[in-house]
């Protein structure tokens, strides 16, 4: 049952946050819309920073099944009720009603044309990036405590990684927008060999800010490089199919991240095999990147 639960709670997630926000913020902003989607994304960081701490304390208090249902009602109350109120209709709708019918033919025939193969190889190579950005984000909590540092201090380091996400996602958005898709997307690349090595090497409290530097851009490509991705590849063709398609990669990277690291660390007895296998993808990652987005 509760495995049950995790599935439809995270397939209630994916069709209910990102790729939904990705496509109403799209339709409020033509300029800097990335940062506009990093801005609606960093209050879900901000959200689930503040949650983790609520929420431990409840299940503390209540156990985790009453917990589950007060959780269920809040979000109902707050998400639901006022999501079915305020989202009407695209903003622009109403402005540009004579601009929509006379690109009518032209959307029509984008429409029929296929999906893009860059699209379908960048999909392949964001959910290595995915495993890469949740290997960082969640397997550090147990590699911390594996190497002798206290579940207190663990915990204390997840609670910085959720404000470093919420925060990067907004400065990712910025650097999008200034940058572009690829040099973006090649940094997080980067910037995830980094948060590894410097897990690898953890050897002071002090190494912490040198790892949120690496989450602050890394785990932030999922929810605002994505869409711009897809924007960007596509051409306008199939967009939001194209957004779907990376995403559903992506998902499959997060889903399989802790699985692979569970096995990893039963086989081996630590987890640093795992960080410099992921190195290794993320290398690879570099290179196909390289040559599948040249010229895009």
């Amino acid at each position: 049952q509760f495995y049950l639960l995790s599935f439809l709670s995270g397939f209630a997630m994916q069709i209910s946050t990102a790729m939904p926000m990705a496509i109403l913020i799209g339709e409020w902003f033509t300029e800097k819309k990335n940062m506009a989607i990093g801005m609606s994304a960093l209050g879900s960081g901000v959200g689930g920073s503040l949650l983790n701490l609520i929420c431990s304390r409840m299940i503390a208090e209540l156990g985790w099944r009453a917990s589950f249902r007060y959780l269920g009602i809040v979000c109902v109350i707050v998400a639901c009720i006022p999501a079915y109120f305020f989202l009407k209709r695209e903003p622009q709708a109403a402005a540009r009603d004579a601009e929509a019918r006379k690109q009518k033919s032209e959307s029509t025939a984008k429409e029929k044309a296929s999906i893009r193969p860059v699209v379908y190889q960048f999909a392949a190579l964001s959910m290595l990036i995915n495993i890469a950005g949740c290997v960082l984000i969640y397997t550090s909590i147990p590699y911390l405590q594996d190497i002798g540092y206290s579940a207190a201090f663990a915990a204390a380091v997840s609670s910085g990684s959720m404000i470093a996400l919420a925060f990067g996602k907004f400065l990712y958005g910025i650097l999008v927008d200034k940058f572009g898709v690829v040099k973006c997307y090649n940094m997080s690349q980067f910037l995830a060999i980094f948060g590894l090595l410097v897990l690898i090497f953890f050897r002071s409290p002090l190494m912490l800010a040198l790892f949120y530097i690496s989450i602050l851009l890394t785990c932030s490509y999922g929810s605002v490089g994505v869409p711009a991705a897809a924007e960007h590849l596509s051409k306008g063709v199939n967009t939001k199919e194209s957004m779907g398609i990376i995403m559903a990669f992506g998902s499959v990277g997060a889903s399989l991240s802790s699985t692979i690291a569970g096995y990893v660390f039963d086989f081996f007895g630590s987890y640093i095999p795992l960080f410099i296998a992921m190195i290794a993808a993320m290398v690879f990652s570099i290179l196909v990147s390289r040559k599948i987005l040249k010229g895009e």
